[in-house]
């Protein structure tokens, strides 16, 4: 093999590295900005559901707000779903959501 023909091959395979790296730039790109569309539109959808939920169960007791998640696990019997009752601080803990209540003369 001449000289020449190995620099046209090395050349070749070269340019479809490149071609590969820059497909592979394109591909990245588009998967992040669908993964970040979908991340602000799950926000989104996360803000609405709190503000609904503290507009819905605003006044509730804390007895009350339990009874309700404990109904609602019911249902979703074969998940786990974690619910634990904070007496110090007068809290509920919901999988990763914390519900505060006041305590004392308002």
């Amino acid at each position: 093999m001449s000289a020449i023909n190995r620099w046209r091959s090395f050349s070749f395979i070269l340019g479809l590295c490149c071609i590969k790296l820059i497909c592979r730039v394109v591909d990245l790109g588009i998967t992040m900005t669908y993964a970040r569309a979908s991340n602000e539109d799950t926000l989104r959808q996360l803000i609405l559901l709190r503000q609904v939920v503290e507009y819905e169960w605003i006044g509730l007791t804390e007895d009350e707000v339990l009874l309700r998640l404990n109904v609602y696990i019911e249902v979703q019997a074969p998940r786990l779903i974690v619910l634990k009752k904070d007496s110090e601080n007068h809290s509920i803990y919901f999988e990763s959501y914390r519900f505060n209540f006041l305590m004392g003369d308002l």
